[in-house]
């Protein structure tokens, strides 16, 4: 029996991606975004290239938190069934701190860190009702440390991995496997006009890459592994001084 998966975030980027991986999978999906005719021309895709499967679009901005309940059961309905919320939505607003761009890191934090609480707090609501499921978050090497110029995504991804890491603890009873993704640089629209992005590497790689981990149902991976696992415990030590040079 196929298994399936709600994406948000899934019209471009890393969702895209990972949709048609899964799709090639044999994964019944529902794509979630704001932007409906990218939605459509990727579910159109899936379709033509599997047509064994279903593929069902939902409309979908994260920051209409009160809408979270109606978008799971929406995926529900239409794929009889939901296995995995794969919470993905996310942007990449830039801004420093006290140069009038915190409208910026209001949105940011609004959509990948609150925006993705309640879609997952609405997808747990759901499966501990049918007994089980899995979560995968879409966090980010940024985590690791906040970096000048985009203190507040940092601040978005550090906030959500916490919150994923506290519902690993919480809802182990009921079944509930949790995932957190930890992307270096991904060549995706987020990361179009980033001044600096080391260690890039193209979508479909890191496609294969999370949905590889998906189905090991591992708890955390970081995407790709080299250098980054490096990274992870080199960044908190780099002196103030030196990570202002890296700013974005």
């Amino acid at each position: 029996m196929a298994r399936s998966m709600l994406i948000t975030g899934a019209s471009s980027g890393i969702g895209a991606a990972v949709a048609r991986e899964l799709a090639r999978r044999g994964w019944n999906l529902a794509l979630s975004g704001r932007r409906r005719d990218e939605l459509a021309a990727l579910a159109a895709e899936l379709r033509a290239r599997h047509p064994a499967l279903r593929v069902h679009v939902e409309v979908h901005d994260v920051t209409d938190f009160a809408a979270s309940d109606a978008l799971i059961a929406a995926a529900v309905a239409a794929l009889g069934g939901l296995d995995a919320v794969f919470v993905n939505a996310g942007i990449g607003l830039g801004g420093r701190i006290g140069g009038k761009s915190f409208d910026k890191q209001r949105r940011t934090i609004d959509t990948n860190l609150l925006g993705a609480m309640a879609v997952t707090d609405a997808a747990v609501r759901h499966f501990r009702a049918q007994g089980g499921g899995h979560v995968i978050g879409t966090c980010s090497v940024a985590a690791f440390r906040a970096v000048p110029g985009n203190v507040a995504y940092s601040v978005s991804k550090i906030g959500f991995a916490s919150y994923l890491e506290g519902l690993r603890a919480e809802a182990w009873r009921d079944r509930i496997r949790v995932t957190v993704l930890y992307p270096g640089f991904v060549k995706t629209p987020i990361v179009e006009g980033v001044a600096r992005t080391p260690f890039a590497i193209e979508a479909d790689h890191a496609a294969r890459l999370i949905v590889r981990a998906i189905e090991r149902n591992v708890a955390r991976a970081i995407v790709p592994r080299w250098p980054w696992t490096l990274m992870r415990w080199v960044m908190p030590w780099i002196p103030a001084r030196l990570l202002a040079r890296a700013g974005f």
